[in-house]
């Protein structure tokens, strides 16, 4: 471990808004630690959304997804729980720490009920990853998570989605775990190499679709087609100009 992960100054600020590139009111943006955090879970505040603490797990301060993709240093994972399928947080959590090794810090959203616990889960990381590698992390814990049941926001998987953190509403419940430490993002090698072969096979045949399109096209065109676009869109979907999400 490079930092003392706990005391990691990481990306913060206050509100939807609130943004050093904002229109109205820029405002150079905050930091805070996992420490804090995880503070903050045991002893919530009580703030309307409009002024709420949300953190980017980088060290970089930028609100900017591309600039986090590309230099972004992330100290942690986070997973989204807004449909919790009738389950309780505890329940969810019980079930996280199932397929998620080492530390966790779990807590319901503002907008929990008791008959429908939104929640939260952060998964601090042992050192530091770059913004390519937290993308492909992220999409292999909602994986998991959605392998026993759980079904997560995918747009945590985008480095600058903001994490809104505690802040306790009409219903709140959370869960420190400390158990092992902060999560090594090598424990899931594995899973990081298979993704990266799934990317790879799917920019393949992105590649070879396109191929196929051009050969159609240039028969189209040989056989009456209008226009060279017109028959490119003749042979080419949608689905195949589509990008592989990671």
């Amino acid at each position: 471990m490079s930092q003392d992960v706990p005391s990691v100054r990481l990306c913060s600020g206050l509100g939807q808004f609130y943004s050093p590139n904002a229109k109205v009111n820029p405002r150079d943006l905050l930091d805070i630690t996992l420490g804090d955090i995880a503070g903050m879970a045991a002893h919530p505040p009580h703030s309307p959304k409009e002024t709420a603490r949300w953190a980017i797990f980088s060290t970089l301060k930028t609100r900017t997804y591309s600039e986090q993709r590309n230099r972004g240093k992330f100290y942690a994972l986070w997973a989204d729980i807004d449909d919790p399928a009738g389950m309780t947080a505890a329940e969810i959590f019980a079930k996280a720490r199932e397929v998620i090794p080492g530390a966790l810090i779990c807590y319901t959203t503002r907008s929990a009920k008791p008959e429908k616990q939104k929640c939260r889960i952060i998964v601090p990381l042992a050192e530091e990853v770059d913004g390519h590698s937290y993308a492909l992390l992220a999409k292999i814990l909602n994986d998991k998570l959605e392998a026993v049941g759980i079904t997560p926001d995918r747009r945590t998987q985008e480095p600058g989605q903001i994490c809104y953190l505690p802040n306790r509403g009409e219903f709140y419940h959370f869960d420190l775990v400390k158990a092992d430490g902060p999560l090594h993002p090598s424990t899931w090698d594995a899973e990081v190499l298979a993704e990266r072969d799934r990317i790879a096979a799917a920019d393949q045949a992105l590649v070879e679709a396109r191929e196929r399109a051009r050969l159609k096209a240039a028969e189209r065109m040989r056989t009456g087609a209008k226009s060279p676009i017109e028959a490119y869109n003749a042979a080419f979907t949608l689905e195949d100009v589509s990008l592989p999400m990671y």
